[in-house]
């Protein structure tokens, strides 16, 4: 709504039909007001001291001008004042009713400043209760209701516009959290690849629907710079919250554009992740370790962090040590179609194969069980074939979990024997209190009382109540002020 029918709405509802009030003053300052002469107008009623509801309002109206909320709400609170007074003592006027209908729109034209989508239709939803045919109140109410639940295309993120390739900006990894893909709308990402570049792409996202038939479909979808629209060279569906893709190698290289897009009603909130991985001979940050002295210590932070590399001809070499009594399993995590890595467990002291770890489509792993001393290992990777990525890991073994579930038991055991003292102890002491004799003349429904007003008092909060407030909608009679 522009400043100007603010204006002109808080005037047509100050009251300036047949007056009601035979003042001057007031007079004057209304006419000050029509002119758009709000401070003129302040400084005609600064000295007036008459304690008239349409005296409140018309400062009211004048702060709400000159954009001093805080001022119009004191001036509006002296107003409601007035009228409750009056009605208390039951001398109300034939234009109460009317001027708690104006003294109602203005606060919410007071809310709609300070930018309270909340308190403003309640306030309107006031006027509508007076006069369910006041379509301005119904027009501020419903303006004040889509500021407060604004539809997807003004909640829209800050990487729009991004809705054709043309538009694509570049993907930014520290900005491509929490995305929101609006109804009948594209994003697009650039990419800058180097040619022969392993790229994957993953996307975690979730429907947000806004009525209850709103569905959507989502695909993900890579193009290089010489695809034609419609034929990408890698794409995937988002399923079960999740879509994953990737190219192996390539070809050419420059700019790349992603696009998430799918048809649908519903807004999706995602998150997009990319890993660009140079092709050989660049390696990895954990080179140099190409021989068994090099090899590097595996770090279980430091192995959540890195997406490890193989190279052809290119050994690469770690260390590990199982303490005494534990065992481990240890995983080489990689995509077997983008080529098979060579993954072999070897004795540090005479450096001879100890285990060839098992390959699948999705890696390879071996277990180690634990022994009466610490076993100290060398783990050697190399590609096949062709170049590959991989991530390690190595976890405790189930024999160790179990061991800490056995004292998780027993820890468990023990609480429950001193549980059951503490109940024993309580009902004994149950048993005592019965035994004594109780005085006469105190009645079962005061001590429940008692008993009450206590658990009130202990009780933080009533779950049940303040559920029951969050879903009642109730808008407040002017009287309640």
């Amino acid at each position: 709504m522009s400043q100007k029918r603010l204006l002109l709405l808080s005037l047509a509802l100050m009251g300036f039909g047949p007056p009601k009030c035979q003042d001057q003053t007031l007079e004057e300052a209304r006419q000050e007001l029509r002119q758009n002469a709000a401070k003129d107008a302040l400084e005609h009623l600064e000295t007036h001291d008459v304690d008239e509801s349409e005296v409140h309002l018309a400062r009211a109206i004048a702060h709400l001008d000159l954009k001093e909320p805080k001022e119009a709400e004191q001036s509006l609170d002296q107003a409601v004042r007035v009228l409750a007074g009056r009605k208390a003592q039951h001398q109300d006027r034939d234009n109460d009713l009317e001027l708690k209908k104006r003294i109602a729109f203005v606060q919410g034209l007071v809310a709609v400043q300070n930018e309270d989508w909340t308190g403003a239709q309640t306030h309107f939803g006031q006027v509508l209760r007076i006069d369910p045919t006041d379509e301005d109140a119904r027009y501020n109410m419903e303006l004040a209701w889509h500021r407060q639940n604004p539809i997807c295309k003004l909640r829209d993120d800050d990487h729009e516009p991004d809705n054709t390739q043309k538009d694509a900006g570049p993907y930014d990894p520290e900005k491509a959290q929490n995305r929101l893909l609006c109804p009948q709308d594209e994003d697009w990402y650039q990419l800058e690849l180097p040619e022969g570049a392993l790229v994957t792409v993953a996307v975690e996202g979730k429907l947000k629907p806004q009525e209850e038939d709103e569905t959507r479909q989502v695909f993900v979808r890579l193009y290089s710079p010489d695809d034609l629209p419609g034929k990408p060279t890698s794409s995937a569906e988002l399923i079960d919250g999740k879509a994953n893709l990737g190219v192996y190698g390539a070809n050419p290289g420059g700019t790349w554009t992603l696009q998430i897009a799918g048809p649908g009603r519903a807004e999706v909130q995602y998150s997009l992740q990319t890993l660009v991985v140079p092709p050989c001979p660049q390696d990895d940050a954990l080179e140099e370790n190409d021989t068994p002295e090099s090899a590097r210590v595996l770090n279980e932070q430091e192995l959540k962090q890195q997406v490890l590399k193989a190279c052809p001809d290119d050994e690469d070499w770690y260390s590990f040590t199982v303490p005494e009594k534990e065992s481990r399993n240890l995983t080489v995590s990689f995509d077997a179609n983008w080529g098979n890595l060579s993954m072999i467990l070897v004795d540090p002291e005479t450096q001879a194969p100890l285990s060839l770890l098992k390959s699948s489509e999705n890696g390879g792993g071996v277990s180690i069980p634990a022994a009466d001393t610490a076993q100290n290992f060398l783990l050697r990777i190399v590609a096949e074939s062709q170049e590959n990525i991989y991530r390690i890991s190595l976890d405790k073994g189930d024999g160790d979990n179990e061991d800490q579930n056995q004292d998780k038991d027993q820890d468990q055991d023990q609480n429950q024997d001193q549980n059951q003292d503490q109940n024993q102890d309580q009902q004994q002491d149950q048993q005592d209190q019965q035994q004594q004799p109780q005085p006469e003349e105190q009645k079962q429904d005061e001590v429940n009382l008692k008993e009450l007003m206590k658990a009130m008092d202990e009780q933080q909060g009533n779950p049940q109540l303040q559920k029951a407030l969050q879903q009642q909608i109730a808008i407040p009679q002017m009287e309640d002020y």
